[in-house]
């Protein structure tokens, strides 16, 4: 992506947990048995690949923040780009990720790894006029969100006092930042058969669904919510 001329060094960087390694979805499971909640949570994480893929001609890369050292042994990240997380909680883990990729990249931009209707499209509409000054984020329907980009400058001491994972994750972005914020598109993550509705009114919007989208869009209608 060229600012002036200039191509920027922009990361995509998925916070992620490998499939049948690392406990995933467990909510999800609960109600609709591990089995197919770790079916569409895989889904969820082909869809990235295939965001990774087409943000790639935009010179956008992608590193893998993968939830513990235990899943680099999963086939699925071969040739991929991976970092593991450090840190107890998720606001220390996204400090240390954000501290070690600040060194290389000039623009950082987290992301969910259960946001089905995710896409290229999003990321890039999302962060082409941003800057040192600005951030930017996608809420959550649940009061988180699912994507937060910030530049290399930026100071993130903010992250350390955010409620991660509670209906007021994305009101206390908004309150302890301290940058203009770019607010993009809500997308819904998906965590329980409750946000089976919201997911499948997203994926039905998307006029070109990849593979990945069309199998979760089959399977959560076989739930008629």
């Amino acid at each position: 992506m060229k600012t002036n001329g200039r191509i920027r060094k922009i990361v995509l960087c998925p916070f992620v947990k490998t499939p049948k390694i690392d406990a995933a979805k467990t909510r999800l499971a609960s109600q609709i048995g591990m089995s197919e909640a770790i079916n569409i949570y895989t889904c969820c994480i082909e869809n990235l690949f295939t965001v990774s893929k087409e943000i790639e001609k935009n010179n956008i890369e992608t590193i893998w923040a993968l939830a513990s050292p235990m899943g680099l042994s999963n086939p699925i990240w071969n040739q991929k780009q991976t970092i593991v997380q450090a840190g107890e909680t998720l606001n220390e883990r996204i400090i240390n990720a954000f501290n070690e990729l600040r060194r290389k990249y000039e623009y950082i931009v987290f992301c969910a790894s259960d946001v089905p209707a995710f896409s290229a499209k999003v990321l890039i509409n999302a962060i082409e006029h941003t800057s040192s000054l600005i951030s930017t984020t996608g809420p959550s329907p649940d009061g988180g969100f699912y994507m937060l980009g910030l530049s290399n400058l930026h100071d993130i001491d903010f992250i350390s006092k955010l409620r991660l994972g509670t209906i007021d994750t994305f009101s206390d972005l908004l309150k302890y930042t301290q940058y203009s914020t770019k607010i993009i598109q809500p997308l819904t993550d998906i965590d329980t058969i409750d946000s089976f509705l919201d997911v499948l009114k997203e994926l039905r919007k998307i006029k070109n669904k990849n593979i990945a989208q069309i199998t979760i869009l089959n399977t959560l209608e076989k739930y008629n919510v």
